[in-house]
């Protein structure tokens, strides 16, 4: 796996009726499926829905299972949304510099601290930084994507 791996999570038109699904990318830019469930999600899935389809989540998860008389209502979707999570690698994080990133993103969430030494990721919550975004159709989500991944490649050094 190539020292610059990052999760990706892109919210599917047919959300509301699977899970999604997440990625990870290796060297070849192809991608591997990981796992799918019927939870609401956790790192930015909730963010990506409510963006595109204007759903919170937690307050749907909450209402449905207590009982309420609820109903999702999901507005048409405008945009597409996902997110990624940069991973950590084996090594010592020299420099990350998130500011070139902030353009292309709605919402950024870094965990990292320059010098320190990481180990690579255990567990799906092991990340230094986590972007949410937007694009108007399909293909402007996969040059999105790749832009984005750029960015992080060249702003991102371990030792």
């Amino acid at each position: 796996m190539e020292k610059h791996s990052i999760y990706i999570c892109y919210v599917a038109k047919a959300l509301l009726k699977v899970s999604p699904a997440f990625e990870i990318l290796d060297a070849t830019q192809r991608a591997f499926f990981i796992e799918m469930g019927s939870r609401i999600g956790g790192l930015m899935i909730t963010n990506a829905i409510q963006h595109k389809y204007g759903l919170v989540m937690n307050e749907a998860a909450y209402k449905l299972q207590a009982g309420f008389n609820y109903q999702l209502s999901p507005q048409p979707p405008m945009t597409e949304s996902g997110f990624l999570t940069v991973l950590p690698q084996n090594g010592r994080l020299v420099k990350f510099n998130v500011a070139p990133l902030r353009p292309e993103v709605q919402h950024l969430e870094t965990n990292f601290e320059i010098g320190r030494e990481y180990d690579e990721m255990d567990e799906s919550t092991d990340y230094i930084a986590m972007v949410q975004f937007d694009a108007p159709n399909d293909d402007a989500m996969q040059h999105k994507i790749e832009k984005i991944n750029r960015i992080i490649k060249h702003n991102l050094v371990w030792e």
